[in-house]
């Protein structure tokens, strides 16, 4: 993650931890915060990609490009590693926060301001009308439905918050193996 990217994160998490911050704004900066961190997964794996397609390219070459495959495919595989285990497990936990926290219900927004947070489409709305949670609009795929954000790479084209809800799933299967879920 570039600096200036900590920067704003870092000044996001500071505006939504203070005690007078609105339920709204600690949305809003939570949900800035999952879009840089998406952002900058689908950076990871467009730069693994051309990893990928350069050791294809050198595959050409063999047997003399060899050396240079190898080290093209363990790039691939390790490039930026940590750093992306360290984004999937703050995204887990924002949505933690965001979705078990205080702010998780419709009820402490009003229906029509959460779908404007979320950037609900208006034409859209109707059809989320009977969701009961933010979990819920955002699981349905509710986030981000006006395309404002579409053009912006996110993994499996996800919704930032909706990517946050997929990392803590991920994560609560992997410390449970054995879950089930209903």
């Amino acid at each position: 993650m570039k600096l200036s990217r900590m920067k704003v994160v870092s000044e996001l998490c500071r505006l939504a931890n203070k005690p007078e911050a609105t339920p709204r704004a600690r949305l809003i900066c939570i949900r800035r915060i999952c879009r840089i961190y998406a952002g900058d997964l689908a950076w990871i794996e467009e730069s693994r990609t051309n990893y990928r397609r350069a050791s294809t390219i050198a595959k050409q070459g063999l047997p003399f490009t060899a050396r240079k495959v190898e080290m093209l495919d363990l790039a691939a595989d390790l490039n930026l590693k940590v750093e992306e285990q360290a984004m999937l497990e703050a995204l887990a936990n924002y949505a933690w926060d965001t979705m078990v926290g205080e702010h998780g219900t419709i009820e402490a927004f009003g229906f029509d301001a959460l779908c404007d947070v979320l950037n609900v489409n208006p034409t859209r709305r109707a059809e989320y009308q009977s969701a009961a949670s933010l979990a819920e609009l955002v699981l349905a795929g509710a986030e981000d439905c006006a395309d404002s954000y579409r053009a912006l790479p996110t993994p499996a084209g996800l919704g930032p918050l909706h990517l946050a809800c997929m990392c803590l799933n991920q994560r609560c299967l992997t410390m449970r193996p054995n879950l089930t879920l209903v």
